[in-house]
């Protein structure tokens, strides 16, 4: 361990800084600054794109398999997480 442990200042950051990004957004009423609606706009989702259907299957496997991945790896220091 280092004398500053960046991680955990890191990710405070992060996520201070997302939140307030997103009640800001949602405050306001600007709905297209959420990061909901950059990743439908980005699957076709909010335009009704022809896309739609399979970047969202994309997106959901994608989305398990990190899941797949990052949940073992955190709790039980699987695939790198632990020495």
């Amino acid at each position: 361990m280092s004398a500053f442990d960046y991680w955990p200042w890191y990710l405070a950051a992060v996520t201070i800084g997302f939140g307030l990004w997103e009640t800001s957004a949602i405050v306001t009423g600007h709905r297209e600054w959420t990061l909901t609606y950059k990743i439908r706009t980005w699957l076709g989702i909010e335009s009704g794109a022809p896309r739609r259907v399979w970047t969202s299957i994309v997106f959901v496997v994608a989305l398990i398999a990190f899941n797949v991945w990052f949940i073992p790896h955190i709790i039980f220091g699987w695939w790198g997480g632990a020495p």
